[in-house]
């Protein structure tokens, strides 16, 4: 008789060969200018092992250009659904330019149109190929086409009536690819027609209930974070005298409130708790994507600089601190603290890298990350002084302005406003500084404001312009050196195991909680519900 043992029953992974297959692209795929691009329809799917095998994958480690990012069946399966739920929230990947390349025939090339993106909301496209993409295809298509592989890009079809390119794409039928896919996206959205939803369709009690016990752990975080206080404790067993703050926080929540007692700890179902360190992350998570989400929307189109540091936390781990500084809408400076980034050294090398994979994960292409602190850094700041209003513009020379625009910023004026800012500037020297709103001003900062604040931001929108620009530039590292020592108070030797992505998710809601009080507890529940399949019902 045959002996049996261990290892018939399961069987050893080859490590390096998934690890090879994973690196593998789908197909060497060759664009041409003129056609659409041909895809390779005879690539397999991965292998059954490597969509199965567990992998851990940050939403903010997605690429979100269409031409690099990975098609969802190169996912493990059980991550898939997890992977699309991450690129819903973030939506199609609509690059916006003044100009897009031209490509096609010489005698007539043709570009990519940003009205485009009004008439097809599920257009995507690729600064990296100079293709568009359809965005619920490549959620849920699953086979390689055009539009979710190798892109489109004969923008010849696209302008030709009934024949256009993208309605022939979505087809008339109702069962075309795209309309399935389209179906299967807007299905996807809503939760509650799950299959597992509607086989455990749930009363509005016990939602009510259910949104109530998250909404006491959502507020337990958000507190617990304000203050800069651990989470959780030594012990957190029923039988601990001190079960750590997270928990001990509810209880008292709890004693003060009879309906909030009836739902949460030892009242709530085993399923749906919400209080395990998980939850918990996830929590933070949600308030820090937000904050960095708001700070994206403070900045909208204007320019803006980075300010790079590094420091060694508790554990002796090299840190590099991102802080961001703007001109806002309503001309105020503004300095955002926008991530942590553990790096391995501290060379340039290394920190620049990190700065690239940085602006390339926050999906802002603006071109303002190029040296500008070289030795001409003193003559810069001695033509700015020509903007300065102190002393009824004492300073103002038209020359220095003119002279500051041409020699540090030439990108972002055209020849045609170097000459009109001359003519703008003679106006100006006779308005601004003669107007009594202005007298009284001490820095660029309160003449910025006060230009929006009159309305002569308009009247004047490439002086407004320069001054944004002279603004940004930092003057110092406080910001960054306030933000290690908000790290000092948060990473402890006592709390000096704490992960890296939880450190980063707790200093930008530590740093940012001026921002993240915005939010209000059922915004926060509906990020969370969307971020993964959840066992309990939180929405009808």
């Amino acid at each position: 008789m045959r002996k049996t043992t261990i290892e018939s029953f399961f069987k050893r992974k080859e490590r390096d060969d998934e690890e090879t297959l994973s690196n593998t692209p789908i197909s060497n795929l060759d664009t041409n200018v003129d056609d659409v691009a041909e895809v390779d329809e005879q690539q397999p799917p991965p292998p059954k092992a490597l969509r199965t095998e567990q992998e851990t994958i940050e939403s903010g480690t997605l690429i979100r250009d269409p031409g690099k990012r990975l098609q969802i069946w190169n996912y493990p399966i059980n991550q898939q659904d997890d992977i699309r739920r991450a690129y819903v929230k973030f939506g199609p990947y609509q690059f916006l330019m003044d100009l897009y390349p031209l490509s096609g025939l010489e005698d007539h090339p043709r570009r990519f149109q940003a009205h485009w993106f009004r008439m097809f909301s599920w257009l995507e496209y690729s600064p990296e190929k100079d293709a568009a993409y359809c965005f619920p295809c490549f959620l849920f298509s699953k086979k390689p086409s055009p539009f979710t592989s190798a892109g489109f890009r004969n923008w010849k079809k696209v302008n030709n009536g009934k024949d256009c390119a993208f309605l022939s794409h979505m087809g008339k039928n109702i069962n075309s690819v795209h309309n399935a896919a389209l179906r299967c996206l807007e299905d996807f959205k809503n939760q509650s027609c799950h299959i597992d939803k509607v086989l455990n369709k749930q009363t509005s009690q016990q939602i009510l209930s259910n949104r109530l016990r998250l909404k006491v752990s959502i507020d337990v975080v958000k507190w617990l974070t304000f203050q800069a206080c651990a989470f959780r404790g030594r012990d957190e067993s029923l039988w601990s005298t001190n079960r750590g703050n997270f928990l001990e926080m509810i209880k008292l929540l709890a004693s003060y409130n009879n309906e909030v007692d009836q739902v949460v700890l030892e009242n709530a179902p085993q399923n749906a708790k919400y209080t395990s360190p998980t939850i918990q992350k996830e929590i933070l998570n949600v308030f820090a994507r937000r904050v960095q989400n708001e700070i994206r929307e403070e900045i909208g189109d204007a320019k803006f600089c980075l300010i790079i540091d590094e420091a060694r936390d508790e554990s002796k781990r090299e840190q590099m601190a991102i802080v961001i500084r703007f001109v806002d809408k309503n001309g105020f400076v503004k300095e955002r603290f926008l991530d942590l980034v553990h790096v391995k050294d501290t060379t340039s090398s290394t920190l620049k890298q990190e700065i690239y994979i940085f602006t390339a994960a926050i999906d802002y292409q603006l071109k303002e990350l190029n040296s500008r602190f070289s030795e001409q850094s003193t003559e810069l700041l001695m033509l700015s002084v020509a903007l300065d209003p102190k002393d009824a513009f004492k300073s103002f020379n038209a020359c220095d302005i003119c002279s500051l625009a041409k020699k540090f910023y030439s990108s972002d004026f055209s020849d045609q406003e170097m000459i009109h800012m001359e003519y703008e500037l003679q106006h100006y020297e006779f308005d601004v500084p003669k107007d009594p709103k202005f007298h009284n001003l001490s820095t660029l900062g309160e003449l910025c404001q006060k230009l929006v604040e009159v309305g002569k931001s308009n009247v004047y929108p490439l002086i407004d312009r320069l001054i944004r620009l002279v603004l940004t530039l930092p003057v110092s590292t406080a910001t960054t050196e306030r933000a290690f020592s908000a790290m000092k108070i948060i990473k402890t030797s006592l709390r000096n195991k704490m992960e890296d992505g939880f450190l980063t998710d707790y200093m930008i809601v530590y740093i940012e909680k001026e921002i993240a009080r915005r939010f209000t507890t059922d915004m926060i529940i509906d990020d969370f519900y969307f971020m993964k399949q959840r066992r309990a019902q939180l929405k009808k």
